[in-house]
């Protein structure tokens, strides 16, 4: 889809009119706009589209008369066109890292990997071959199992890692021939606007397209368009309830990678000062602000004390400021909305009996102040405190103490969530059979949080997070349907 975000003051304008470089099928349709707010300041500093129904429609439309043509083209063509898109996002990383860091918030250096990780996702899509095989062949019989390209793809994608979630899903859908409507978050809409408009240079008309809104009933009025044929969604478990509840009606097949509750399970064999760095890693990156972050952090009571002390001593040392500052660690929270929930949840852990061991509660928002939440540790959480119970998605570390093996992955399973958990010990075969009693999507030994690594393995959740995978072959698949086809050779008519 086309159209365009307007920059205020200090900030270069961006034409997406140009999104098809010439090639353009239809302008947004609607000339009202949103404002984009820089997290670090809380001040709107660009605009984008504020898109009607109409121009989903036309984003539909536009994403169906290319169909056809993109399907057909021999599986080895798509990759090469996406190939040439590996290529355009290198050559666009340094500007899309500072919009990127601009609207979302975090520090550039995590701006820089999120889009490495980007470019290796592709990378790593590009080396899977055409599914299609033969079953049988005789000299009776031949039966074929094809795969065939779903059709068009609404790809809903969400605020904490906008360019790395936009291409779980693009890669993969664009490689099994399906063309796609993007929807980014309407807190941070101008990297994929950006990255829309220059792979639209390599890739034909109509095949990637996108919308931007922040209204909830635009985001509803894709997931239920009857020209789309595959939601595939990241966000949180209430929302993806929703989008489940829009697309029902014509039974569209669906991807949802949903809200986590990871458990993070410290064992008492580890040496507390090398733990205490992986457990600020997974429970802190990105401010806290992911679906896989160890939210409820599990630690041997021999050694609580001791692994409490190191990772206090680490969070005393990350600098929060804003993302830009390239000493900057840890950036503000994404939005005012997430500040809010969050500082809740603290409120009410301390009210439950919670002593924080390091950080505080952060003041109130107001109307001048930005989203900085420097992290806080905790140390005697109930569990029953939503900080626990609940995903918080922000940076606060509940350190919970437990006695024997059984216990606490009786504890570790006790939520209604299961994307991933991890267990952390010298003992690799104590430790992978609690990682199997896990109830989840993934469970690492000694790692947290690592999906884009040299297995190719696919990713999801089950319980409420989620519907299906990312990733992997099985990921592909999503974006496909099974057409078998039987053929009897002896037959005369």
């Amino acid at each position: 889809m086309t159209g365009k975000f307007e920059s205020h003051k200090n900030t270069k304008q961006i034409d997406t009119k140009k999104i098809h470089k010439g090639r353009t099928y239809s302008p947004f349709l609607t000339p009202s706009m949103f404002s984009v707010i820089n997290p670090y300041d809380g001040k709107p500093f660009a605009e984008a589209h504020e898109c009607s129904e109409s121009d989903v429609d036309n984003a539909v439309h536009s994403a169906k008369q290319a169909f056809s043509g993109w399907a057909a083209l021999p599986w080895h063509e798509r990759s090469e066109r996406i190939k040439s898109c590996c290529d355009v996002l290198m050559q666009e990383r340094k500007p899309l890292a500072t919009m990127l860091t601009k609207e979302q918030g975090k520090p550039l250096a995590q701006s820089n990997m999120e889009i490495m990780g980007s470019y290796m996702w592709m990378q790593r899509t590009l080396g899977r071959q055409n599914p299609n095989k033969v079953l049988v062949d005789t000299d009776e019989l031949r039966v074929e199992h094809r795969y065939k390209p779903v059709g068009v793809v609404a790809c809903i994608v969400p605020w904490n890692f906008p360019v790395l979630l936009l291409h779980f899903k693009i890669s993969e859908a664009l490689l099994a021939g399906c063309t796609v409507v993007v929807k980014p978050s309407e807190f941070t809409p101008l990297s994929t606007l950006h990255i829309v408009q220059a792979y639209n240079k390599v890739l034909p008309v109509g095949v990637l397209n996108v919308i931007t809104s922040e209204k909830r009933s635009i985001g509803k009025y894709l997931a239920s368009h009857p020209g789309i044929d595959k939601v595939s969604f990241t966000g949180s478990t209430e929302v993806g309830k929703l989008i489940l509840g829009d697309s029902a009606s014509s039974l569209k097949r669906v991807t949802l990678e949903l809200g986590g509750n990871d458990a993070m399970i410290v064992l008492s064999d580890v040496d507390p000062k090398k733990i205490a760095p992986h457990i600020v890693q997974a429970s802190l990156f990105n401010g806290g602000q992911i679906c896989l972050a160890a939210k409820r952090v599990f630690i041997h009571q021999d050694i609580f004390d001791q692994v409490s002390s190191e990772v206090v001593s680490l969070v005393k040392g990350i600098k929060c400021g804003n993302g830009l500052d390239r000493k900057t660690t840890c950036g503000p929270l994404n939005n005012a909305q997430q500040y809010s929930k969050v500082r809740q949840f603290l409120v009410d852990a301390v009210k439950d009996g919670a002593e924080i061991i390091s950080g505080s509660v952060p003041p109130e928002l107001t109307p001048d102040s930005g989203y900085l939440f420097p992290p806080v540790v905790l140390k005697n959480v109930k569990e029953g405190s939503r900080i626990v119970d609940e995903e918080q998605f922000g940076p606060v570390v509940p350190l919970i103490p437990f006695g024997s093996i059984d216990e606490v992955i009786k504890r570790a399973n006790n939520t209604t969530m299961g994307l991933g958990g991890s267990v952390w010990t010298n003992d690799i075969i104590q430790g992978e059979q609690i990682a199997v009693r896990l109830e989840c999507g993934t469970s690492w030994v000694n790692n947290h949080a690592d999906i884009i690594g040299p297995d190719d393995a696919p990713f999801g959740g089950i319980k409420s997070s989620g519907v299906g995978l990312e990733g992997g072959h099985e990921g592909l698949l999503g974006f496909m349907n099974t057409h078998i086809i039987k053929i009897v050779k002896t037959s005369k008519i």
